[in-house]
């Protein structure tokens, strides 16, 4: 009777001692799992960044190379998206994250581009955008936006210097010599909204290269 009870004292100690172990682990993996997902997101905006740094680089390259110059880098997108917008002329990339990138509701400047963070939840929306002033950039020929999402291979990014066209915009200013303040921008008519506002629509004419992407 005595060899059976020892028995089942040890065996009741090392099921409580079983039981303390996961709970443990369980604690610690309770801790630890965000924060390994707030490492791993941060690494890839990182590396998502040094991506937007490597197409803008190419782009001066077929800029300078002239028209007809085409690169086709690959992309390998392991979470959130690349976005080129060709109606705003810009190329992003914007993901849904652990980790609070940069600082909530403010645009941020990185080097050459910007980050933008939003709350969502319990998660983060942040936003890395490169701008194009002063390129006319497309996908597929035109002016639309295009989200890439991820995939598990690289995909190529054809990307074409189409040449230089002339660009029509217009923009209300506050005043005529406001609207001539635009450089590089030929304006060709100016005209007062109403006579009650002050304000005056100028329509301008530029010149810009085309740079056409497409995921083949």
């Amino acid at each position: 009777m005595m060899i059976f009870d020892k028995k089942g004292q040890v065996w009741i100690e090392t099921m409580i001692y079983t039981l303390i172990a996961f709970s443990m682990i369980a604690l610690v993996l309770a801790y630890a799992k965000p924060k390994i997902e707030e490492f791993q997101d941060k690494a890839i905006i990182d590396q998502s960044i040094e991506m937007l740094e490597g197409i803008n680089e190419l782009i001066l390259t077929i800029v300078q190379g002239g028209p007809g110059n085409i690169r086709i880098p690959k992309l390998l997108i392991k979470k959130g998206s690349l976005i080129i917008d060709g109606k705003n002329d810009s190329i992003a990339f914007e993901m849904e994250s652990n980790h609070m990138y940069s600082q909530l509701d403010q645009t941020v400047q990185i080097g050459g581009m910007t980050a933008f963070t939003t709350k969502r939840g319990k998660y983060y929306n942040v936003k890395i955008t490169m701008n194009y002033t002063s390129l006319n950039i497309t996908y597929a020929g035109e002016d639309q936006i295009k989200e890439i999402g991820k995939a598990s291979v690289k995909q190529p990014l054809t990307m074409k210097n189409k040449g230089e066209d002339t660009m029509w915009t217009a923009e209300t200013c506050a005043d005529a010599e406001a609207c001539h303040d635009k450089l590089g921008w030929t304006i060709q008519s100016c005209s007062k909204e109403t006579e009650i506002s002050p304000s005056e629509t100028c329509k301008y004419k530029s010149k810009k290269i085309t740079i056409d992407m497409e995921v083949n």
